[in-house]
């Protein structure tokens, strides 16, 4: 079953957000610093939306 363009990109970000967080982590450069609390939240929203949307997509596959 071909992945869905939503699905694939639900998994680019997921991965991005998740490269840009552990850079950030292991060399501080400083992107999650500051007056961003909103927008690390909004960001965590949409990595937790994101992972669902994986898992059910992951589910479903193995109904078939």
């Amino acid at each position: 079953m071909e992945q869905h363009t939503s699905e694939k990109l639900a998994a680019v970000a997921t991965g991005g957000f998740l490269l840009m967080l552990v850079l950030d982590m292991i060399f501080d450069i400083g992107i999650f610093e500051g007056d961003v609390t909103l927008m690390r939240l909004a960001l965590l929203m949409i990595l937790i939306g994101n992972l669902g949307v994986m898992v059910r997509h992951l589910k479903n596959k193995d109904d078939d």
